[in-house]
């Protein structure tokens, strides 16, 4: 897995992909329930709703965009020396390129074969539906990077696919479709190594530097959310620093600097998440105040009825019941 989706800790609810097809595709968002201004990413469970509703060939014929569309992302991939540098490129930079799987490059009977691996947090139907769009997109990169060889890029899939692809008026004289069990991408020869024609090593250096510069933002920017989110899902007692810096692949002492650089410290990010999730139980008037500081991860009811306190300047259950009052009026 790269780095980026381990330290982000994915989910199919996170607008982290971004590109021109990002952009067209939001222009199909035709309800309310996404926020088609507020960022210009787009998350995989908005992009799978898309690629759900909208007819395959016809929505990769309107959002297929050339690599020379991505910025630096696009130019860093068409800069690659070889095959095999444009597809691990493609993997560090992914989100930049809106590629939503991990590209494995293979070998079989001497020919290269790129297969695809889903980002782990992303449920299944998500899955299933980008998919296809991925192995077109991968599939048209290949074709724009190989342009001057005498390869041709064999695109297989699931028989249905394969009717639905040659329908597609941009694969159709491009690619080469094959019926198979699963997608994938195949490419004749020993293509992984040979020398792409757009090939320029300090080229590829500088931007790829540059994209990796944006991915590490994109990553800082993400970090408080994800502690926030490992903090939030916790099912026992209140995770320690050593346990969210693992689950998010640092340092114990990297966290802890990295948190310090943006203003803030573990135990107030842990502080603030029990107070959120305290007051949702106890407004929520179903849990006894024991129950509570146990799910909250307090060793003694004291301590949370204390903690509870400094936050609110009340009992819990003087804060439910003001609460209530204080609804009732107002109805």
């Amino acid at each position: 897995m790269t780095a980026w989706a381990q330290q982000m800790q994915l989910t199919a609810g996170d607008a982290v992909f971004t590109g021109p097809d990002v952009a067209l595709m939001r222009t199909l968002i035709a309800d309310e329930t996404t926020d088609a201004h507020g960022c210009p990413g787009l998350s995989l469970m908005d992009q799978a709703r898309i690629a759900a509703d909208a007819a395959g060939p016809a929505l990769i014929d309107r959002v297929s965009q050339p690599l020379g569309r991505y910025g630096q992302a696009g130019s860093a991939i068409l800069t690659s020396s070889t095959l095999r540098v444009a597809l691990a490129s493609m993997n560090t930079i992914a989100p930049l390129l809106n590629l939503r799987h991990e590209l494995v490059l293979a070998s079989c009977s001497g020919d290269g074969v790129v297969l695809f691996r889903p980002f782990p947090g992303i449920d299944a139907a998500a899955r299933d539906a980008l998919l296809p769009l991925d192995a077109a997109k991968v599939a048209l990169f290949l074709v724009q990077l190989l342009d001057g060889t005498d390869r041709t890029v064999r695109l297989v899939a699931p028989p249905r696919w394969i009717a639905s692809f040659a329908r597609s008026l941009i694969l159709a004289d491009r690619v080469e479709l094959i019926e198979g069990d699963m997608f994938e991408i195949r490419v004749p020869g020993p293509s992984a190594t040979m020398p792409l024609p757009g090939r320029c090593v300090a080229g590829h250096a500088r931007w790829m530097r540059a994209c990796i510069r944006t991915i590490r933002d994109m990553v800082e920017d993400r970090l408080l959310e994800s502690v926030r989110r490992l903090v939030n899902t916790a099912t026992d007692d209140a995770p320690s620093l050593s346990d969210v810096a693992a689950r998010l692949h640092l340092s114990a002492r990297t966290l802890r600097r990295r948190l310090a650089d943006r203003g803030v410290s573990f135990m107030r990010i842990v502080d603030e998440e029990r107070r959120s999730l305290a007051l949702q139980y106890v407004m929520g008037g179903e849990m006894t105040v024991e129950s509570i500081a146990e799910r909250l991860g307090y060793s003694e009811s004291a301590n949370f009825r204390h903690a509870f306190r400094r936050w609110t300047g009340s009992s819990p259950r003087n804060y439910l019941a003001s609460s209530q009052m204080l609804e009732a009026v107002r109805a």
